[in-house]
C-alpha cells in the first residue's frame, strides 16, 4: 500500500514538472521568435523557472494531499471493519455466558432482580453464576477499553452491543461493588461507556 502511494507521489509530481517545463519550452519560442527588449527577455527568462518550480510544487502538495485522504479512510474502513469482527465476536460470547445465566434464572431486563438476587436463591451455583457474570464484565471492559483508545468504532460496537451492555452492567453492579472493594477502578473503562452510551441513547430518543 505504501509503495503504490509513493509511487503516485512521484508519478504526480513528474507530471507537474513535465507540465512546467512545457510550458517554459513555451514561454521561451515565444520570447525567441518576437523581435523584444533584451531586458524583457532576461526578465521573462529569469521567472520561468520559478513558475516551473511553482507548478511542481503545487503537483507534489495535490498529490500529497490525494494520498493522505486515502490512507485515512483506508484506515478508518479498517477500524470499522475491526470493530465489527471484535464486537461480534464479544457479542457470541456474552450470549453464551447469558443463555447459562438464564438456565440459571437470571433476567437481565427484570429491573427488580440483580445477580444477587439469583446468587441467594440459587446458592449452590453461587461460583457459576459469578464465574460467567465475571466474563462478561471482563469483554466488555476490554471492548470498552479499545473504544477509548480508537482502536474500536464506538458507532459499530454501539449499534451490536448497546441493547446487553446496560442491562449486563445494572444487573452487575452488586458483583462490581464487591471488586471495588479491592480495586476501586475495576470496571471503570465500563462504567464510562455505560454512561455516554446511556446519554446517546437519550439524546437519540
Amino acid at each position: 500500500m505504501k509503495l503504490r502511494q509513493y509511487s503516485l507521489i512521484i508519478i504526480l509530481a513528474l507530471i507537474a514538472g513535465l507540465a512546467g517545463g512545457a510550458v517554459s519550452g513555451w514561454i521561451f519560442s515565444m520570447v525567441e521568435s518576437k523581435e523584444a527588449v533584451s531586458a524583457d527577455i532576461e526578465i521573462i527568462k529569469l521567472f520561468v523557472p520559478i513558475g516551473s518550480a511553482v507548478l511542481l510544487a503545487i503537483g507534489i502538495f495535490v498529490s500529497a494531499l490525494m494520498v493522505n485522504k486515502q490512507i485515512a479512510t483506508t484506515q478508518q474502513w479498517n477500524r470499522r471493519k475491526s470493530a465489527f469482527d471484535v464486537a461480534a465476536s464479544y457479542t457470541k460470547e456474552i450470549h453464551e455466558h447469558s443463555r447459562k445465566l438464564h438456565e440459571m434464572g437470571a433476567c437481565f431486563h427484570d429491573p427488580n432482580q440483580t445477580c444477587d438476587t439469583i446468587i441467594g436463591s440459587n446458592s449452590g451455583n453461587a461460583q457459576e453464576i459469578e464465574y460467567n457474570l465475571g466474563c462478561m464484565l471482563s469483554l466488555l471492559e476490554e471492548m470498552a477499553l479499545g473504544i477509548r483508545q480508537g482502536v474500536l468504532d464506538n458507532d459499530i460496537a454501539y449499534d451490536l452491543l448497546n441493547l446487553i451492555l446496560p442491562d449486563v452492567y445494572r444487573w452487575g453492579m452488586p458483583y462490581i461493588e464487591r471488586d471495588r472493594e479491592h480495586s476501586e477502578t475495576a470496571y471503570i473503562e465500563l462504567e464510562q461507556l455505560y454512561e455516554r452510551w446511556q446519554a446517546k441513547s437519550k439524546a437519540v430518543s
